[in-house]
């Protein structure tokens, strides 16, 4: 899991603004929970792009794939 911290993660969002974004309980994402396709837990969380080497781009998601904090 990777970590960032508070000043990092306000940078990011800072220099990448359209592949930062969280899940938002909105009717797409809340029939696709319905549905089995998206975990309930991810709504309200927040989620990014990033590229990881071997995997290529993937969306990342708060508390599964990384926290914030420190």
């Amino acid at each position: 899991m990777k970590h960032y911290t508070e000043k990092e993660w306000a940078k990011i969002v800072q220099t990448t603004p359209g592949y930062v974004g969280k899940w938002e309980p909105t009717p797409f994402n809340l029939d696709r929970v319905a549905a089995g396709e998206l975990p309930a837990e991810y709504i309200g969380k927040r989620n990014l792009l990033s590229y990881e080497p071997g995997h290529g781009t993937v969306l990342l998601t708060e508390g599964v794939h990384f926290t914030i904090g420190g």
